[in-house]
């Protein structure tokens, strides 16, 4: 009876973990190059008795099944998401692999969204506010200067090379955990990410990538996730009926 319970709760924390991230999709389905995150369960021999606990750096939660350990892990899916015309030469959109570097106070960054300005510094700058980086560091724009943005990722200036977008990509999916809404850090223990060959990756002027999140297929996940979470739900009452029973009972009986 106790291993029934255990195995509901099992499915109960897996079932929540995978809700949050379906509803976190959902929530930026039109925000500009969001990747969806993906969730795969796997189990394994287990290291130590007991709840392992959430693992961010990682993206694991492990959680501790009768003899084995269910291992619930967490990905983006780095698929590309629609380009969106924008018109404004300063959004750009990369066309194949890669991700702009962007200097955060937390940090180097990784993102699609392309969705740049200048700043008040001058600087080529995401709209939150974080340096656009090239391949020397910062991009430095001359005051009241007209931005152009080639196919390589050159920027000019009044048709003066100001620098280069610095586009990179990671080792895998694992190797990117996220920070913030369109951002990624590097995982704890991976590679820091690479620069794209040549060729492999081109930036379109004018143009946004939209979210990855296919809004139907997330709500028929979420659905899913639903109802197996009411069925651990039923399981686990039932569970606890039939031990509450069975304590109240035993001592009538003798």
């Amino acid at each position: 009876m106790l291993q029934s319970l255990k195995v509901s709760e099992t499915g109960l924390l897996a079932q929540k973990n995978k809700l949050d991230i379906v509803a976190n999709n959902l929530a930026n389905a039109t925000t500009p190059g969001f990747k969806r995150m993906l969730t795969t369960f796997q189990a394994a021999d287990p290291e130590a008795p007991g709840f392992q606990g959430f693992d961010p750096a990682q993206g694991t939660v492990d959680v501790m099944m009768p003899g084995r350990t269910l291992q619930i892990i967490s990905a983006p899916d780095l698929a590309p998401g629609p380009m969106k015309r924008t018109g404004n030469e300063l959004d750009v959109a990369i066309d194949g692999e890669g991700f702009f570097a962007i200097r955060t106070e937390r940090g180097e960054r990784y993102t699609r969204n392309g969705s740049f300005t200048v700043d008040a510094g001058d600087r080529l700058a995401t709209r939150g506010g974080d340096a656009v980086l090239g391949e020397g560091g910062p991009i430095e724009i001359p005051p009241a200067s007209m931005v152009e943005i080639a196919l390589d990722g050159t920027v000019r200036a009044n048709g003066d090379e100001v620098g280069r977008l610095r586009i990179v990509r990671p080792e895998n999916a694992l190797a990117f955990t996220p920070d913030g809404a369109t951002a990624f850090a590097v995982a704890e223990g991976a590679e820091p990410p690479r620069p794209v060959a040549e060729g492999t990756a081109r930036v379109q002027a004018g143009f946004l990538e939209g979210s990855n999140t296919n809004a139907v297929s997330e709500l028929v996940s979420m659905i899913t996730a639903q109802r197996i979470f009411e069925a651990g739900q039923r399981v686990l009452t039932t569970a606890d009926n039939t031990l509450r029973k069975a304590t109240n009972d035993i001592p009538k009986m003798g």
